[in-house]
């Protein structure tokens, strides 16, 4: 055994690096770690699937990361129960998803500060159509996702683009797109 607590403690400490192991493909570093920004909040990780860059790594389907998830929160639950911690260095946002703690725009702000800084100046815009104007139009229903991506957002609109008028209701799909994500990886 590596260290005094044996084989047991071993095995969980081992259990906890390959959980936020790139090759995992199941979390990925915070966006301000990926992006060099922010003063916080650089080296935790969100539960975010990502396809192997190592083309010899077989890719999951999406049955068999549900179950990946479940099986970290069978883990989780086995070494809090039985006292084996680990140094799991899960954003904050993730600790209360995980506990059931209600989460907002501040928590993803915290670990995403480019996003913040992009809500920020949008909500600028919402109450000021001058500002708006001299958004980057057009503005669509698209927003940038955990890993970067760019993802569509929940549109009940008819027009293809973000409006002055629409505009607060464009950043709150943003807002609820990125808990919504998370939430349903730590919810299974």
């Amino acid at each position: 055994a590596l260290d005094a607590g044996g084989p047991t403690r071993e095995l969980y400490t081992e259990i906890a690096s390959s959980i936020i192991a790139k090759t995992s493909g199941l979390f990925i570093i915070s966006p301000n770690g990926r992006n060099n920004v922010g003063k916080s909040n650089k080296n935790v990780y969100i539960p975010f699937h990502t396809k192997p860059e190592n083309k010899s790594l077989i890719e999951l389907k999406q049955e068999e990361i549900e179950k990946c998830y479940v099986a970290i929160g069978v883990y989780l639950g086995i070494i809090l129960r039985n006292g084996f911690y680990q140094d799991l260095p899960f954003a904050p946002i993730v600790w209360k998803l995980i506990i059931n703690q209600n989460v907002d725009e501040n928590d993803i702000f915290r670990i995403d500060e480019d996003f913040k800084d992009f809500i920020i100046n949008l909500r600028n815009a919402s109450n000021d159509i001058n500002l708006f104007e001299e958004l980057n139009q057009p503005i669509l229903w698209k927003c940038i996702n955990w890993d970067g991506s760019i993802v569509d957002v929940v549109n009940q609109t008819n027009s293809n683009t973000v409006t002055f008028d629409t505009l607060n209701y464009y950043i709150d799909s943003c807002i609820k797109l990125r808990i919504d994500i998370l939430k349903k990886n730590i919810d299974h």
